[in-house]
């Protein structure tokens, strides 16, 4: 299993922050491993709300992965979960305040099938 995580500062509050990367559809802005972003079920961010990413994948191809929100915690915590034939990721995304902006943490778990 392969484990990523990084921790960066952000200028913005902790609510518009999180309500960025809780539009799981516009990943693409900021991941650079991901391509496009649908959102498939569900009315917006919450518990329940499943999205299709497409994620570079090897030698030039493109994966999509069908993402659901597992866990929601407004403003602070969320968690998606891929699960496709080849692969499982586990992807936590934390917002805390820090001062006048927020620290954003994205952890994920990849697991090869």
């Amino acid at each position: 299993m392969a484990h990523y995580q990084t921790t960066i500062a952000s200028p913005l509050s902790q609510q518009e922050a999180f309500a960025r990367l809780a539009t799981v559809e516009r990943f693409s802005e900021w991941d650079p491993g991901v391509t496009a972003g649908a959102q498939v079920e569900g009315d917006g961010p919450g518990l329940g709300a499943v999205y299709v990413l497409t994620a570079k994948g090897f030698v030039g191809t493109e994966l999509p992965l069908r993402y659901e929100t597992t866990a929601y915690d407004a403003s602070n915590r969320f968690v998606i979960i891929a699960d496709a034939k080849s692969l499982r990721s586990d992807d936590v995304i934390t917002v805390v305040a820090d001062g006048a902006g927020c620290r954003v943490t994205y952890a994920a778990d990849l697991k090869m099938k």
